[in-house]
């Protein structure tokens, strides 16, 4: 991917995420990759069947039973096709915004 289409894209998906309050300098390009460290983001391009895709994924660490290690676990959020940069920022805005609703939910019980 040319660096201007990556710079692009990193301007498209932090102007969708600006609503929830994240600065434009949360979203940062490391080689072909788009990260969102402070939300454990991760939007990489992959090989989906015969499609190029951005894979979203997110990763979190879980303490074991014994509290000595952790481990990371990794969920994929979504794919979508390569060319389609505003549903990948969409999407990643509206599950930012999705989770943050259930977490205040879940904090005012």
């Amino acid at each position: 991917m040319k660096n201007l289409t990556m710079n692009g894209f990193q301007r498209t998906l932090a102007a969708a995420c600006s609503v929830l309050g994240l600065p434009a300098e949360a979203v940062q390009i490391n080689g072909s990759a788009l990260l969102i460290p402070s939300e454990n983001i991760a939007i990489t391009p992959e090989l989906s069947g015969n499609t190029r895709v951005w894979l979203v994924t997110t990763t979190f660490k879980v303490g074991s039973i014994d509290g000595l290690t952790d481990r990371e676990i990794t969920n994929v959020l979504f794919e979508e096709p390569l060319n389609d940069i505003w549903a990948v920022a969409r999407r990643v805005a509206l599950y930012l915004a999705e989770r943050n609703i259930n977490i205040a939910i879940e904090n005012s019980l």
